[in-house]
C-alpha cells in the first residue's frame, strides 16, 4: 500500500516497460519519465484505463483514493468515469454554434444553404440557444418542433427534426454528448395526412387570376421590395427560393435573360438560362431604383426575404371594399409555377418541352434528357413575352 513518503522515493526505471506500483481497492501509481499518474482498470462496454490524476500536481494519494470511490460508483450506475472526465475537457457551447458549423459543412447549394440557416434562425436558435448544448433534452427539442406543427407546418418540423439527428450525432461521435436526444423525434411528430400531400395552391380560373393580379396592386403597407417580389413572381414563376436568392449579377436586362449558376437551381448540375419580359424588365428596374442590398434583388436590409414572407404576404392580400383577405388555399408562391403551367398548356400555342424548360423542369426520361440539349430560347423568348402580356390584359 502507498504513502505519500514512499511515493516521494519511487524513481523512473526506464528499463521497466510499464512501470507501476499498487496501492488499494485496484488504485496504481503509473510511473512516467515526467510524472507519476494515479490510474485505475475496470470494464465498462470493454477494458478501459481511468487516469484519476497526477500526483502532487493534481491530486493527493488521499484525494486520488476518494476520487476512485467516486468512480466506482458510478461504474456500478452504468457511468463510463473517462468519457465523463473527457467530456468536461470539452468547452461547452451554443447550439446556433455548432449548427452552423454543421451546415458548412454540408454540401447544399447557396440557396438551399440560406434556405436552410434561415429555418435554423427562425424555428430553433431562440429557443435552443436558452441552454448548454448537454442539457437539451427530448422533451425541449419536441416541445420546440411543435411550435411549428401548431401553425401547420408539419412537413418542415420533419424536416428540421432530421437536421437536429445529424447534428447531435455528430457532437455524440465527438464526444462532446453522451447520447443523441433527436435520434427518434420525428417519431413524436405529427405525420403530414394523405390529404394535405397536394400541389401548392395554385389558379385554375381566369376571374380568380384577375382578382389576385389586382390584389397584389392595390395600395398597402407592406416594403416596396415585398410588393415587387410579389409583382415579379406570376411573370416568371421560378421556385420561391429562386426568387429570395436572385442576385443583381444573374441578371443581364439588356438580353432580358437571367442565368442561374450551376448548383443554385434545383437542378445543380448546370447553369439554367430564363429569358423574361418587357414588363419584368420594367419590375427589375424598378427593384434597382429602390435597392436595398448590391448583391440580392429582393431585400429587406443586406438579407434576401425570409423563406414565408412572399406566401404571406399572398394570404394576407386585403380587398379595399370589403376589407376581407385572401386567405390560405388560393395561391402559394409556388404555386405560381402550376398556375402558369396550366394556363400555358391550355392556351395550346407552345412546345410542352419549352414550357417545361421555361420551368426548369428535368427531362424524367433520363436517356433522352442526355440527348435532348436543346434550350428553346427563341420559344421561351416568346412565351416569357406573350404570358406577361396576357397577365397585363388581366389588370385592364
Amino acid at each position: 500500500m502507498l504513502t505519500e513518503k514512499k511515493i516521494q522515493s519511487i524513481k523512473y526505471d526506464p528499463s521497466v516497460k510499464k512501470q507501476r506500483v499498487t496501492d488499494r481497492d485496484g488504485l496504481y501509481l503509473f510511473i512516467k519519465k515526467t510524472c507519476k499518474t494515479f490510474c485505475y482498470d475496470y470494464d465498462l462496454n470493454g477494458r478501459k484505463t481511468l487516469s484519476i490524476g497526477k500526483h502532487g500536481v493534481e491530486v493527493t494519494l488521499a484525494e486520488a483514493r476518494q476520487k476512485l470511490i467516486e468512480a466506482k460508483r458510478e461504474i456500478k450506475q452504468g457511468i463510463d468515469p473517462t468519457f465523463k472526465k473527457k467530456k468536461k475537457k470539452i468547452p461547452v457551447q451554443k447550439f446556433s454554434v455548432i449548427a452552423e458549423q454543421w451546415l458548412i459543412k454540408q454540401s447544399y447549394s447557396q440557396s438551399t444553404l440560406e434556405t436552410k440557416r434561415q429555418r435554423f434562425e427562425t424555428a430553433l436558435y431562440p429557443f435552443l440557444d436558452k441552454y448548454e448544448i448537454n442539457q437539451i433534452t427530448p422533451i425541449i427539442l419536441l416541445n420546440t418542433l411543435m411550435i411549428m406543427c401548431n401553425r401547420a407546418a408539419i412537413e418542415s418540423a420533419r424536416r428540421l427534426a432530421g437536421d437536429l439527428r445529424n447534428i447531435f450525432k455528430e457532437q455524440r461521435i465527438l464526444g462532446v454528448l453522451e447520447s443523441n436526444p433527436a435520434i427518434e423525434l420525428i417519431d413524436l411528430l405529427p405525420k403530414v395526412k394523405v390529404e394535405d400531400k397536394k400541389n401548392f395552391a395554385h389558379i385554375t380560373d381566369e376571374k380568380q387570376l384577375k382578382k389576385v393580379l389586382w390584389l397584389i396592386n392595390q395600395p398597402s403597407r407592406r416594403s416596396i421590395q415585398v410588393q415587387l417580389a410579389l409583382e415579379v413572381m406570376p411573370h416568371l414563376f421560378l421556385r420561391p427560393q429562386n426568387i429570395r436568392n436572385l442576385e443583381w449579377s444573374f441578371i443581364n436586362m439588356d438580353d432580358k435573360m437571367i442565368t442561374f449558376p450551376k448548383g443554385t437551381m434545383k437542378n445543380k448540375v448546370k447553369e439554367f438560362r430564363l429569358p423574361f419580359s418587357l414588363q419584368t424588365k420594367s419590375i427589375f428596374e424598378r427593384a434597382y431604383a429602390n435597392r436595398c442590398s448590391d448583391q440580392y434583388v429582393f431585400a429587406l436590409g443586406n438579407k434576401q426575404l425570409s423563406e414565408n414572407t412572399t406566401t404571406n404576404a399572398l394570404v394576407n392580400l386585403k380587398d379595399p371594399g370589403t376589407g376581407k383577405k385572401l386567405g390560405r388555399g388560393v395561391i402559394t408562391s409556388h404555386g405560381w409555377r402550376h398556375t402558369a403551367s396550366t394556363f400555358l398548356n391550355d392556351m395550346q400555342k407552345f412546345s410542352i418541352d419549352a414550357i417545361e424548360m421555361q420551368l426548369s423542369h428535368m427531362d424524367k426520361n433520363r436517356i433522352r434528357a442526355v440527348y435532348n440539349k436543346a434550350e428553346y430560347l427563341d420559344d421561351r423568348r416568346e412565351i416569357a413575352q406573350k404570358w406577361s402580356d396576357y397577365l397585363e390584359s388581366l389588370r385592364i
